[in-house]
């Protein structure tokens, strides 16, 4: 093989693999999970911020807070 010049090897793989081979973008998309931790983390820095604001406006009586045990039984109904 000459240097600079790519050998095209989908040709070669079985038809079943073609697909993926012609979506490249695709197949990284599947095999980097930094962007779906990334948003996971922000999703629960978010959820952590909510959570303390709640406890402050409770804390200034001005929400009142479920307890744990009446969460436990909005989950069990």
């Amino acid at each position: 093989m000459k240097a600079g010049k790519k050998k095209d090897i989908t040709n070669e793989l079985p038809d079943e693999y073609q697909s993926i081979a012609n979506e490249p973008q695709a197949v990284y998309e599947r095999i980097t999970p930094n962007d779906t931790a990334e948003k996971r983390k922000k999703e629960i820095l978010e959820d952590i911020r909510q959570a303390l604001l709640e406890v402050k406006l409770a804390r200034e009586g001005k929400i009142q807070l479920q307890s744990a045990r009446d969460i436990l039984d909005e989950l069990r109904d």
